[in-house]
């Protein structure tokens, strides 16, 4: 409908503080009460107790890459994939499985 709107910042979420490069969030997935952040070099799985989102797991990527696509059947087995770039490489879906859950 037509008229006047202002947008306000509800809430965020606070990855890291090292840059686009690292703490950018290209893609979020959530299973079973995990909310797993997807960024160029990592994972990091946040559950929200209380209201607050409280640390569950970091998980270092290599080789670092244009990552955009997450999803999880089980909080232990993820596919990702990354988009071609012309320095990076990519275009590939990778299979990651956790050890432990």
């Amino acid at each position: 409908k037509a008229g006047k709107y202002v947008l306000s910042n509800q809430t965020y979420f606070f990855i890291g503080g090292h840059g686009f490069y690292r703490d950018a969030v290209t893609d979020v997935t959530i299973h079973e009460g995990i909310y797993w952040f997807l960024t160029y070099d990592r994972m990091v799985g946040y559950q929200l107790v209380n209201d607050e989102f409280k640390l569950f797991k970091t998980i270092p990527l290599r080789p670092y890459t244009q990552r955009e696509s997450l999803t999880t059947k089980d909080n232990r087995t993820f596919y990702i994939a990354d988009e071609k770039q012309k320095i990076l490489g990519g275009g590939k879906l990778y299979k990651l499985i956790l050890d432990e859950k």
